[in-house]
C-alpha cells in the first residue's frame, strides 16, 4: 500500500498533497500495517480514544515518504488519535512533526537574564500552560507520552522524555533553562477534561 502521511502539515506544505493524505489509512490497523517495521507507543487519552506515536529515523523504510512532507532530513514523529473500538479516526487526527532548530522569537534573545530572554521564556511557559489535556500536550511536544499509569479511577499520570530530537524539546528547554534530556510528568483527569494548575513537573533527566 502506498504510504502518504501528513495531515496537519505546516503552512509550507503543498495543499494539493494534503487533500489526498491518509485517505486509505483511516484506522489504526491500516496505519500500523503501513509502517510494519515499527510498533507505535499508544496510551489512552480519554474514554474510548488513544494517542499513538511512531518515531522514525532516516534508517526506517517509511521515513523518506513521511519526512518529505515536513520536509526534513532528520527524525520525524507521526502522532495520531484513534478511537479504541477500531473505527475510523477523525479528520486531521494525524500529524507529522520534526525537530525545530529555532522557535519563533528565539533568534531575538540576547543573553540569559535579559528582557528578551525573560519575554521568550514567558512565551514558552504560556504555551506549555495552555496544553491542558493529553492530546494538547502531545501536539505541543510532537510526541505522545512514553508512559502512562492509572492513579485510581479518576486520574492518569503520563510521562514524556524529551531531548534535542523531540519536536517540542526547545519549548521545555526554555522553561527549565537546560540542555539536558528533560522528563515531564503530568497528572490528567481520566475523563479527558483539562488538567489542574500545577499538575506537571519538569526535571533534568541527565
Amino acid at each position: 500500500m502506498a504510504l502518504l502521511l501528513g495531515v496537519g502539515l505546516p503552512a509550507s506544505a503543498d495543499p494539493n498533497v494534503a487533500r489526498g493524505v491518509l485517505q486509505d489509512l483511516q484506522t489504526k490497523e491500516a496505519v500500523v500495517d503501513s509502517i510494519r517495521q515499527l510498533v507505535p507507543v499508544c496510551h489512552p487519552m480519554r474514554p474510548g480514544a488513544e494517542v499513538c506515536t511512531w518515531k522514525l529515523s532516516n534508517r526506517e523504510p517509511s521515513w523518506k515518504r513521511i519526512a518529505a512532507l515536513v520536509p526534513t532530513d532528520e527524525r520525524v514523529h507521526l502522532v495520531c488519535f484513534f478511537p479504541m473500538d477500531g473505527g475510523a479516526r477523525g479528520p486531521k487526527s494525524c500529524t507529522v512533526f520534526a525537530a525545530v532548530r529555532k522557535l519563533p522569537g528565539e533568534s531575538k534573545v540576547k543573553r540569559k537574564g535579559s528582557p528578551s530572554w525573560r519575554e521568550f521564556r514567558a512565551a514558552q511557559q504560556a504555551r506549555f500552560e495552555a496544553a491542558r489535556t493529553i492530546s494538547e500536550m502531545s501536539l505541543l511536544l510532537g510526541s505522545g507520552p512514553d508512559l502512562c499509569a492509572e492513579l485510581g479511577p479518576k486520574k492518569r499520570r503520563c510521562q514524556w522524555r524529551a531531548n534535542a530530537a523531540t519536536p517540542g524539546y526547545r519549548i521545555l528547554r526554555a522553561i527549565l533553562d537546560t540542555r539536558q534530556t528533560i522528563r515531564l510528568t503530568c497528572t490528567f483527569p481520566s475523563d479527558g477534561t483539562p488538567r489542574e494548575d500545577d499538575s506537571c513537573d519538569l526535571f533534568e533527566s541527565g
